[in-house]
């Protein structure tokens, strides 16, 4: 059986996609690189993607929004 679950920017948006995973075959926590419109273009990720860096502001960009930035598993509601 296929559970819903949320993926949550790690950009602090709020922004979130929904998808649905196997719980059998996907034991652990989902993270994805997406499109977050409300991010500010030029965020960038220090470190692994496995070990959950900071995100940081690589000075590229102004005002100007939109980014591809992770996104980890969350529960919905």
């Amino acid at each position: 059986m296929r559970v819903k679950v949320k993926l949550i920017s790690e950009a602090g948006t709020g922004y979130y996609y929904t998808t649905t995973k196997n719980p059998k075959n996907s034991t652990e926590k989902l993270r994805f690189k997406k499109y977050d419109p409300y991010a500010p273009k030029g965020i960038a990720e220090d470190g692994d993607s496995n070990k959950g860096g900071k995100i940081r502001n690589s000075g590229k960009g102004g005002p100007d929004k939109g980014a591809h930035v992770w996104f980890k598993e969350g529960k919905i509601k």
